[in-house]
Formats: structure tokens, sequence, C-alpha cells
């Protein structure tokens, strides 16, 4: 009577902790090392069908997935995954990460996960050689978290992403098929690794399995072996309408940020910039999704919160107000765009926003003639010890950076950065007491989201000037480099949005239908205003 449940539409009440049945076997899948048994127990829960330590210790490798029995947490897993009815991803968090929890455990043996064709692809993959009912599963997955207000956490898009990516991507450089590297020879274990950024690190040509996936490191926290500098190129094997539906989901993510994006520079330009700060702020701090870290939350296995708890990051609740809902937009949105990349085996051109041409470090000898504008001065700041230390430094102001350099002792046409500070991290004030000197603090907001997101002091000092002419030079430059660097950060970040009706068309041409519509927030309002008309006219007549 089992696997009917499994159709039915809604879960009949035995089954409502499935959510936490499934973090709990997700937990164990993630510690557990014993090979034999993990392989045994992993074997009848995805196939039905209990395999004998002989089998599991002497079989083979092969290339072709074993043949498929009837599994109940199987099916049950793809209807987590895929349910349309679901309001909220209570049941499809648990499950991706039981899912990614066996996928990632060298413990588990490739030709075990091939009983389900839950294998990584290589070279020698071809197009829809993959599970394609997970596959399916997952992308219906992917399109309920962009839906606008939907009540999907942003772990959960990531995880689902991850996962495609795992099975419908590759790099070109692979030499082998996956299911020929034993990973029982490896003693070093992954862990999951999803990243909004863009450019993840390519896999090594390691004998693990796992070590040759973009972006899974070791557990122990060792390097992994250097890498050749060839070109990589990535691959994509999904089928092309899958390929739509990817399109699709990034044209909605696009389109819904676009229309924040639109509120808020029509608000003002202080608001423009705050939007852009937002942004800014949220590409930066993206980080992999830790499979181990999220199973220390009973969080994953509860509905999403709609309200602040201490100790719940963001990406494990729902945002609760415009604010938030911004921030979510924006988290959505990258995470999207990399697999798109992916997808599109396409490199990432457009961020970070407006990124200096030359990357400048602190230590670096620098041609003073190279600087156009360059104003000495003495600053004063504290030391670690909080004793005020004056130093003649030269302050030099880029398009990008405001930088102090020490005139080199070795070369006296050259400067040695000992300071650099972003513009729009920058403020600049005069100082009350003196007109040649200015007063400047350096804002950021924490790497952490823990941190809140509040920007903070961190850096504070006085610079004086050898007359107040000098002194106004300076703050004009500061303030002018700034707010032109706004300027560009806004038009590059309009430029990134504005690909969102390019993803529709490209998502109706790999569909094969010229009438995919992807909904905006403000579509859907224009849409409700339309309906209302029409009910009133109705009235009327």
């Amino acid at each position: 009577s089992r696997p009917v449940l499994v159709e039915d539409s809604e879960l009949p009440d035995e089954l409502l902790m499935l959510p936490v049945a499934l973090f709990l076997l997700a937990q164990v899948a993630n510690v557990f090392e014993d090979n034999q048994l993990l392989d045994r127990t992993v074997s009848m829960l995805l196939t039905g069908k209990l395999e004998q330590p002989d089998q599991v210790a002497n079989e083979s490798f092969n290339l072709h997935p074993a043949p498929q029995h009837d599994s109940v947490l199987f099916n049950l897993l793809l209807h987590c995954l895929s349910d349309e009815e679901a309001v909220d991803d209570h049941a499809a968090l648990p499950t991706l990460l039981f899912l990614l929890a066996i996928v990632e455990n060298p413990a588990v043996s490739a030709r075990v996960l091939a009983c389900r064709n839950l294998t990584f692809p290589s070279e020698h993959t071809t197009v829809g050689e993959y599970n394609v009912e997970l596959v399916d599963a997952l992308l219906r997955l992917v399109q309920q978290c962009v839906e606008v207000s939907s009540k999907y956490r942003v772990v959960t898009l990531s995880l689902t992403l991850r996962l495609l990516h795992m099975l419908t991507t590759y790099n070109g450089t692979s030499t082998s098929s996956p299911l020929e590297r034993s990973r029982g020879a490896s003693s070093a274990s992954a862990t999951s690794t999803t990243s909004t950024n863009s450019n993840e690190g390519v896999g090594s040509s390691t004998p693990s399995r796992l070590m040759s996936r973009p972006g899974l490191g070791s557990r122990t926290g060792s390097k992994p072996p250097p890498t050749t500098r060839t070109a990589k190129r990535r691959h994509c094997i999904l089928q092309p309408g899958q390929k739509a539906r990817v399109f699709a989901a990034a044209a909605t993510c696009t389109l819904q940020l676009k229309d924040f994006y639109t509120v808020e520079t029509s608000r003002s330009e202080q608001a423009a910039a705050l939007f852009v700060d937002m942004f800014e702020v949220e590409f930066k701090r993206s980080k992999p999704f830790k499979v181990p870290r999220l199973l220390n939350f009973v969080t994953s296995a509860a509905p999403p919160l709609e309200e602040k708890k201490p100790g719940v990051d963001f990406e494990l609740r729902l945002p609760i107000d415009e604010r938030e809902r911004r921030k979510h937009c924006a988290q959505m949105f990258l995470v999207m765009r990399s697999f798109y990349n992916d997808v599109n085996a396409s490199e990432e051109r457009d961020l970070p926003l407006d990124a200096p041409e030359v990357e400048v470090n602190l230590r670096d000898s620098i041609p003073l003639e190279l600087e156009p504008d360059i104003i000495a001065c003495n600053v004063v700041s504290k030391n670690r010890s909080g004793r005020p230390v004056r130093q003649r430094l030269f302050l030099s102001v880029d398009p990008w950076r405001l930088k102090l350099l020490e005139p080199s002792s070795q070369n006296p046409n050259h400067g040695i950065v000992r300071f650099i500070s972003d513009l729009s991290c920058t403020r600049v004030t005069r100082d009350s007491s003196n007109t040649k000197s200015l007063v400047l603090t350096i804002y950021d907001t924490p790497r952490h989201a823990t941190g809140g997101d509040k920007p903070q002091q961190v850096f504070t000092a006085k610079y004086i000037f050898d007359d107040h002419v000098r002194c106004y030079t300076a703050k004009s430059y500061i303030d002018t480099g700034r707010r032109e660097l706004e300027q560009r950060k806004l038009i590059k970040l309009a430029q990134l949005l504005s690909s969102g009706h390019q993803l529709q068309e490209m998502a109706s041409l790999l569909a094969g239908d010229e009438d995919v519509h992807v909904m905006s927030p403000l579509d859907e309002v224009h849409e409700l205003m339309r309906q209302m008309d029409d009910s009133a006219i109705a009235a009327e007549d």
C-alpha cells in the first residue's frame, strides 16, 4: 500500500515526519565511513534491493547502470522534490541534503550510485545520459523556487542547482569516466560547495571521483593538487527542453531583480546607491553551503520560518519585509546566474561591477608618474597599541580606489603601497579645527551575514596637507571619484539586468515554443488590474 501513498496529492499523517526522517538519514550518510555497510544501505534505499557483502566488495565498476528495482524511498524523494502542491520547501530541503550526503560521501561506491544513474558526467557521456526523472524533478523545484512570492529558501535553490551541476555538467579536461575512478582509494572526503559566485574552482584529475568535481574540496582542509594552466571549457549534457527551463528560471530571477532596481532608482539617487551596495554585498558574501554545517541546524528539517530567530541565518528562513525581499531576490539571481553560465558554457564577464583594470595589493611598487592625482600629506593614525603614529605619505586617487604611497628607498620614482581602499567604502569630512586637514573614515559591511548588513567603521585617520588648497583638492578628488564610481556601477547593473528578455527568447527557441512567457512581479500586477477592470465592466453590463 505504501507505493500508492506516494502518488496521492497529500501525504497522510504517518508521513508527516518524512522530512525529519530524511534529515536523520542525511546525517547518517554524511558521517558513516564503513564502505560495505554503507553501500548495502544506500543500495537498499535507492533500489529496494538488499545486496550481499560479497557483491558489494567484488563486483567491478561498469559504465552501464545496474537494473533498477522498485524503491519506495526513491519514489518518495522524487515526490518531495516535484510536488506541485507543496507550499514550501519543508520536504524538499531534507531530500536534497540526503541526496547530496550520499553522492558526496566517498564511502559510497560509484557502482551503487550507478544503479540509479547518479553518476558524474565526463567527455564520454552523451546528452541526456543521466537520471531523467531526478533531473526533471530538480528542474521543477527550481521553477518553484524562483516563482514570485514563493516560500522557498535560498539554500534550497542553491543545493538544487549544485546537484544539477554535479549530474549534468563537467569540465573539458576530464580524461576518464567517473565510474572508472574508485573513491575507496582516497581517504579524503569532500565538502559540498555551491557558490553564488561565478568563478568556482575547477576539478583536478585525482583518483577520487569527488575530487574531480568542480568546487569540491577536502574535509580535512588539505589543498588540492596543483592543476595545469590549460584552458578548461564547461560542458553540459542537459537536453534542449531542459536547458530551456533553466534559461526561463534565469529570466524570471533577472526580471524580478530588475523590477526592484527600477523601483529603487525611481525613488532617489541615495536609494539607487543603497541598492547597488546591497547587490555588491551579496556578491561578496557568496560562499558555499556545506552539507555538514546545514545538518547541524534543526531548521533544515523544519518548515521555513517567516520571522527572525536567534541563530537562524537569513538563507535558512524567509524574508519578512521589503528590504529582505530585495536581498532574497539578489541572492536568487546570483545563484541562478552562476548555474546559467555553467549550462551555457560561458564565463562571467560582468561581475564584479566595474572591477579595476589592474589589481593593486599592499607592498606593491608603483611608478609615481603613472599616478595622475597625487598629493603629499601627513597621515595621523593609531597603531595596534592605540598610540598615534604620524607618517609622510602620498595620497593617490584613481577611478576605483584610494591609495597611500610611501617613497621607495630603492627607486625614487616609485612608491610602495601602504594603504588601499575602495572609493565606495571611503567617506571624507573636513576637520573643523584645522582647514588644512581631512578626516577619512573607511566603512565596510561584514563579510559574513551574521555580522549584519549595516556598514561598520573599520579605519579612521587624519590627513594633514601643506595648505588648505591641497586639502580641498584632495577632498574633491575623493568625492568626485566616489560619485563617478557609483554611476558606473548603476549603469553596469542596469546592463546586467537588461538580459532578462534575451533569456526569454533563448528559452522559447530551445523549447520550440514562441509563446513561452516569464511573468515578473510588475506583469502580475498589470494582469491583476486588467482582470479587475474586466470584472468591473462585466458587472456594469
